[in-house]
């Protein structure tokens, strides 16, 4: 199951709605957030939902404005992911 939410112009705003309705989505294999205005703020946001997606493989997060502040904040919880590749 695939959840493409790329190129929405979704901000920090839209981060915090979809983190807030990520753990809901357990089915979820690929989940497509590229293309968006998230920047560091809401890449955390994001990033504390990840792990409740034990299904998650694939992660997309090309050209969200997230910055190297906002990359830690996703690199910090990838330990937690263990079914991304």
């Amino acid at each position: 199951t695939a959840l493409r939410m790329n190129s929405n112009t979704l901000c920090e705003s839209g981060a915090a709605r979809l983190a807030n309705l990520l753990p809901r989505c357990v089915l979820v294999k690929q989940l497509d957030v590229g293309d968006n205005f998230f920047g560091p703020a809401g890449a955390a946001l994001l990033s504390k939902s990840l792990p409740s997606c034990p299904n998650l493989t694939q992660l997309m997060m090309r050209q969200d404005e997230i910055g190297p502040q906002g990359m830690q904040y996703v690199a910090e919880v990838l330990p937690l992911c263990a079914s991304l590749e």
